[in-house]
């Protein structure tokens, strides 16, 4: 009786281990799927820097896009030109 009391205690003992605490499966769980979405995110950061680098790389080499970019986003105008906005 005692020999098997003992080995029950030790075995709810391990399965408390197992579930609780740093090393336990539930926290293995947590930290995979957190590193997961973590992974997905610099997926789409690195994505993101691809994109402005590129942009940054017309911007430098290309003076019509910029002065495209300029007019469009910052209203700059030549000397000679009048903005006009139209109310809806």
């Amino acid at each position: 009786m005692g020999l098997r009391l003992l080995i029950a205690f030790g075995i709810i003992v391990l399965l408390i281990g197992v579930w609780r605490g740093e090393s336990s499966l539930t926290h293995s769980y947590h930290l995979r799927r957190s590193a997961e979405t973590l992974r997905q995110h610099i997926d789409q950061l690195t994505i993101g820097n691809k994109r402005l680098a590129a942009e940054i790389d017309r911007l430098r080499n290309s003076p019509s896009y910029a002065q495209k970019i300029l007019r469009d986003r910052y209203h700059l105008v030549e000397d000679d030109e009048d903005i006009v906005f139209f109310a809806d």
